[in-house]
């Protein structure tokens, strides 16, 4: 399973061939086969300074969404690189956010625990991770059956991922705090 994803796009008035390749944790993009460093804050999209036909310079924001993908933002129009995905592809992609609320809500019920803000980060992050991953192999798959499989398979990954992290993040606490008990 290949998790790099190179979206080619040409603009007018931009010198040469461009294109983003990205993978869940990163993005980099591309002019002429040349890397451009990002400019700028992250806010609004990620912006790349590319040099145009008559020798300038102009900026390229980068933006994207669950439901469009990959969109660039060039002189104030908006330009899809990615096909949106469906609306049961979006449903689908919720599933590691209602696996993870299951198995800690089911677990909270019987040990009578709270729900803290560490388990609200990591139920967030873990699940935010599966439903981004879940959207970009839903993206290029039409087969309902396969779609269904993947989604399984990235939300049973996801809930596995909030687990090890819990546990983790619980041993690390249990360390700290039993070290500091036992000093007092």
């Amino acid at each position: 399973m290949n998790w790099t994803t190179t979206l080619p796009f040409i603009l007018d008035n931009v010198d040469g061939d461009l294109k983003i390749v990205y993978t869940p944790m990163n993005q980099r993009f591309y002019q002429n086969g040349q890397e451009i460093k990002r400019t700028g804050s992250v806010f609004g999209g990620q912006k790349y300074k590319v040099e145009t036909t008559d020798g300038g310079d102009n900026i390229v924001s980068v933006k994207g969404n669950l439901k469009n993908g990959r969109q660039i933002v060039f002189r104030g129009e908006t330009i899809n690189l990615e096909t949106p995905i469906s609306t049961l592809a979006l449903i689908l992609s919720f599933l590691p956010f209602i696996f993870i609320a299951i198995l800690v809500f089911s677990l909270l019920g019987i040990t009578k625990q709270h729900f803290g803000i560490i388990d609200g980060a990591l139920l967030g992050g873990c699940g935010a991770l599966g439903m981004q991953m879940i959207a970009n192999m839903l993206r290029g798959e039409k087969d309902f059956i396969k779609q269904l499989i993947y989604s399984i398979v990235i939300a049973v990954a996801a809930t596995i991922l909030f687990i090890v992290l819990a546990l983790i993040v619980g041993f690390f606490f249990g360390l700290i705090f039993g070290v500091a008990f036992s000093l007092f």
